[in-house]
């Protein structure tokens, strides 16, 4: 065999002693460990997989080129792009209105404070009894290991959310990548750029996607890192780069699909890496662990392989025909912009034309010298032609004043881009005339439009946290995570944890710290001070209530604020109520001991009595007595049960 033969090749009956078809569960294990592939594949076959990655990238880059047409009117608009303009005449008015861009501020200043806390962004929800709290004190770690990589170790991050809650509105849907980098041996997460990630527009859920592509712009210098690294294939010479223009950047197209490599009639999972003008594939991956693998009882058939995903998709509205991206204020609001731009260029065209007039000069009576005239204030010229017969010569044009209709349009149209973007705000001067609970209603009436939105990047981040703690379960090495918290046990000796223990998934679930129902500082308040209304009048906690009120307010340290328990104070108060309990316990026993002398009378009474209706009347007395010792008698034994523990 030639040395492009690929390693699953199936051997005649001559060579099967000599080399037999490896085992799937044996290629499972060594194609997952390896991070390149393509030296093993031959030629034919590198051929037909570049033709198919090619296939399935215009495929599905036509099913969105409606959408990404839509996107791009939207950035324009937002960006207020000025072209030049020759109608209806040269310098014609060309003024663009932010509308767009207005309602992309209004949702970006709303949406990421709330997304990324000044805190911890992400905690771990325990599931299940936990009674040593073992669960708990796991998933504080893990969240505040996760919060401490997004916030310090993974570059970007902060200001991609930031990015993200501003451009996601206008175009509709957005991608995350997050991944592990073997070249770097670190976790990255990046924003990808609007329409570099291509995926069918008739799938329901990057789940469903047969083929996701990403398309890469690297510079030589990345390239060359990525070969000498042993991620990529050496090919260099056959990308064709510009010698003579490094800083040139070069394109490639990564895509995640499914292909037979080892020709059992099942698609595996791969991530395949190709330059896009010469089809050299320079990376071939398993996208797939052992653990994902399902195969038969007996260990010759694959029965299914689940991909691994690297990408979390964030949509602002759903798409209104049923596609998989999503609606925009660039496709919710492009017809209005364009209209308000128009409507309001007209006016100005019109008020220039008032503000200068203009008209004809009669040649024939009266000759001037052709050109253009200027006049400075108080200024006179003299002409040829008595004044009558200069005002004979010139005729104004009639000019129209700006529409007074035309005027309340623009003002309609813009005042519905704001209700439809829900950055309508209340003014000042309003407010001063409300009162806080009706401003509050009024305020979360504006934002009930969007409310949705945010529950979508609430999701969405439940989904990129989820994928981070995958890649920690996977790579993280223990030492690394170990060092981090630096814990010594009680005879000093360093804790040891397993990272890949602690970021398993199971019996623990994921959730953004913030609240999507409380966006603004606002409504946040509102509600913490709701919950200390509640606790002043003992029906909650009053510490608890106002730990809520302090976090609302962003108000840093908040332990430190919290009122420490003094131990000579809990002291005295616990002999206070020891002194309360022996004081109620002495009534009871003079109590018990009144009754008794009370018993011991009234029965020497009786039997004095001489009367029969004396007697009775005694009688009655001593069985009321007698009720009462034993009413105090039960309530002794069940003060006794209560105050006895169970294991005694």
């Amino acid at each position: 065999m030639s040395d492009d033969t690929p390693r699953d090749y199936q051997a005649t009956d001559t060579e099967e002693t000599a080399n037999p078809k490896e085992a799937p569960l044996a290629r499972i294990e060594r194609v997952t460990q390896e991070n390149n592939i393509v030296e093993e594949i031959d030629a034919d076959t590198l051929s037909k997989l570049a033709m198919q990655v090619q296939e399935d990238y215009e495929t599905d880059k036509d099913s969105m080129g409606a959408w990404s047409k839509a996107s791009q009117r939207g950035i324009d608009l937002a960006k207020l792009i000025k072209t030049d303009k020759t109608y209806p005449f040269a310098n014609a008015s060309n003024i663009k209105y932010p509308l767009i861009t207005s309602a992309a501020l209004h949702y970006n200043a709303r949406t990421y404070p709330a997304i990324v806390p000044a805190g911890s962004p992400i905690a771990a929800k325990v599931n299940g009894s936990d009674d040593d709290g073992r669960k708990a004190a796991r998933g504080e770690r893990v969240s505040e290991y996760a919060s401490h990589q997004l916030k310090n170790e993974i570059a970007n991050w902060e200001e991609d959310m930031d990015r993200l809650t501003f451009i996601g509105p206008i175009v509709g849907t957005m991608f995350k990548k997050i991944w592990f980098d073997p070249a770097l041996d670190e976790n990255r997460s990046k924003l990808c750029k609007v329409d570099t990630v291509v995926v069918n527009n008739q799938i329901t859920s990057l789940s469903q996607a047969p083929a996701i592509t990403e398309e890469l712009t690297l510079y030589q210098h990345e390239i060359v890192t990525r070969i000498r690294a042993g991620v990529w294939a050496d090919e260099l010479d056959k990308l064709a780069l510009p010698i003579d223009d490094r800083s040139k950047p070069v394109e490639f197209i990564e895509q995640h699909m499914r292909y037979d490599l080892d020709d059992d009639g099942y698609s595996e999972p791969y991530i395949v890496t190709m330059h896009k003008d010469t089809r050299t594939i320079m990376r071939v991956v398993a996208n797939f662990t052992p653990d994902d693998v399902q195969i038969t009882e007996d260990g010759k058939t694959i029965l299914t392989i689940k991909p691994s995903m690297y990408f979390v998709d964030y949509h602002f509205l759903p798409s209104f025909d049923g596609g998989f991206f999503g609606s925009g204020l660039g496709m919710l609001l492009g017809d209005i912009s364009e209209a308000v731009n128009s409507t309001m260029n007209m006016l100005m065209d019109s008020g220039h034309f008032q503000a200068m007039p203009s008209g004809f000069i009669g040649a024939k009576d009266m000759r001037m010298k052709s050109g253009t005239t200027r006049f400075s204030p108080g200024e006179w010229k003299q002409v040829p032609a008595r004044g009558d017969d200069i005002r004979k010569s010139m005729v104004e044009l009639s000019m129209p004043q700006p529409s007074t209709v035309l005027f309340q349009m623009l003002g309609l149209m813009i005042d519905m881009g704001k209700e439809i973007s829900s950055s309508n705000d209340i003014s000042s001067e309003k407010a001063t005339q409300l009162t806080a609970t009706t401003t509050m209603a009024l305020i979360d009436q504006g934002m009930q439009v969007f409310n949705a939105s945010y529950k979508r990047i609430y999701r969405s981040l439940k989904k990129e946290f989820a994928l981070l703690f995958k890649l920690n379960e996977r790579f993280l090495s223990s030492e690394k995570y170990t060092a981090f918290f630096d814990e010594v046990d009680q005879q000093g000796q360093p804790v040891q944890y397993d990272a890949a223990e602690e970021f398993g998934m199971k019996g623990m679930d994921l959730t953004p710290v913030a609240d999507p129902k409380a966006v603004t500082d606002m409504q946040r308040m509102s509600r913490a001070q709701f919950l200390l209304e509640l606790a002043q009048g003992g029906l909650i906690d009053q510490a608890a209530a106002v730990k809520r009120v302090l976090e609302a307010g962003h108000i840093e340290d908040i332990e430190e604020l919290m009122p420490q328990a003094d131990p000579q104070a809990q002291q005295m108060q616990q002999q206070m109520q020891e002194m309360q309990m022996l004081d109620a316990s002495l009534s009871i026993k003079l109590k018990a001991a009144d009754i008794d002398l009370k018993l011991s009378n009234a029965i020497k009474n009786i039997a004095q009595a001489e009367g029969e209706e004396d007697g009775r009347q005694m009688q009655e007395y001593i069985t009321g007595l007698q009720a009462m010792k034993q009413e105090i008698e039960n309530h002794q034994q069940m003060k006794q049960q209560q105050e006895t523990p169970p294991n005694e």
